[in-house]
């Protein structure tokens, strides 16, 4: 018989299905460190209201993260992740095992220099809250090995920023789990 793809398809859906409830979003009167819980649920700040390092104002300048100008984040959230609900959402990556890309890269040599050589390891949806801070919400990608969590769990997030075409300001377009973040929480 000829297998069609609503078997194959059904396969790979109930291999990377993610619990609902590591997608809620949350809401906190005070700074919430980025954090992973045993049960693979990853949540947290991303970017705090502390000053922003970056390394090219040598420590003089106090720059704040400012609310995201998409509400939809939609250059971060550019794949899938299907929900033991059976809902089908919208999702960015946490990735790691890799650098920053340059801010004098262009677009494109950005987006290949992640693509290349990043390892997911969450996915997750990232929102500013009231405050505008940057919340993200999400799940560890099953199938992690328990090195590569060890080295990740509980370290901050560093956001990239980037000027995309048809956004008034930059936008966010990648979330990496770094040792110093650019706005600490």
């Amino acid at each position: 018989p000829i297998l069609g793809p609503a078997p194959v398809n059904a396969a790979m859906a109930s291999a990377a299905v993610f619990p609902a409830a590591h997608f809620a979003r949350w809401e906190s009167k005070e700074p919430v460190p980025f954090q992973v819980t045993p049960d693979g649920r990853v949540w947290g700040m991303a970017a705090g209201d502390e000053c922003f390092r970056d390394g090219r104002t040598g420590g003089t300048k106090c720059e704040k993260y400012t609310r995201d100008p998409d509400p939809k984040m939609a250059n971060f959230h550019t794949g899938t992740a299907t929900l033991d609900n059976g809902d089908v959402i919208r999702v960015g990556a946490l990735t790691c095992a890799n650098l920053h890309a340059s801010i004098r890269m262009s677009a494109d040599q950005r987006r290949q220099h992640h693509e290349n050589s990043s390892t997911v390891w969450a996915k997750v949806i990232a929102w500013n809250d009231a405050k505008g801070r940057l919340c993200v919400s999400g799940s560890v990608v099953p199938g992690l090995d328990e090195k590569t969590l060890g080295q990740v769990a509980g370290l901050p997030i560093s956001v990239e920023l980037w000027p995309i075409r048809g956004v008034r300001a930059n936008t966010l377009v990648g979330a990496h789990t770094v040792v110093s973040p650019a706005w600490p929480v």
